[in-house]
């Protein structure tokens, strides 16, 4: 597996929630080692890590609709809810095409480094230098309040993204991705 990159391609260590950017570590109390975070869906998919029926795939599909896309994701440390535990999204403009990827993370376990919740948006394209490895486009702060929604536009502008939470307990959220 390659490093991380940021948006703009080329800067490595950019993802503040991948082990492979060796970001947000945490000191455990009992062991005062540190730890963390965990592998990205990205990653955990490309190494067949992640359960199939559990991601999402939409092919493409999603950019032809007026309103987008609407799912339910949760934690891939959740896997009892009752949610997609990743999103993955083919897009296509101009000849270019990409999967996003969208995953939910609690600072929690592995995770505890991270300031709160977060929705990470990353993309997968082929790269000259890097092969396939996942690009951090950015995260979006998942909101306290029932009914709150949260926005993000990826860096090129091409998908507005759209967080909201829909139950007390915030194991589901709503997820809206929209072709701009």
């Amino acid at each position: 597996m390659n490093h991380d990159l940021g948006a703009d391609l080329m800067t490595d260590y950019s993802d503040p929630c991948c082990i492979l950017s060796q970001n947000n570590a945490f000191v455990h109390p009992g062991w005062m080692v540190a730890f963390g975070p965990a592998l990205c869906l990205p990653h955990m998919v490309q190494k067949g890590w992640m359960y199939a029926r559990r991601l999402y795939y939409d092919d493409g599909a999603w950019q032809s609709q007026p309103e987008g896309i609407a799912l339910p994701l949760s934690p891939v440390t959740d896997p009892s809810a009752r949610a997609n535990l990743g999103l993955r999204l083919a897009y296509s403009r101009d000849g270019d095409s990409w999967d996003y990827y969208l995953e939910y993370v609690k600072p929690e376990g592995w995770n505890q480094g991270l300031s709160g919740a977060f929705v990470f948006v990353r993309r997968i394209a082929p790269h000259p230098a890097y092969g396939d490895t996942p690009a951090y486009l950015g995260s979006i702060a998942v909101p306290a309040a029932l009914g709150t929604t949260a926005t993000f536009v990826e860096p090129a502008g091409n998908v507005r993204f759209e967080v909201e939470r829909f139950d007390a307990e915030g194991r589901v959220l709503r997820v809206r991705a929209t072709r701009l």
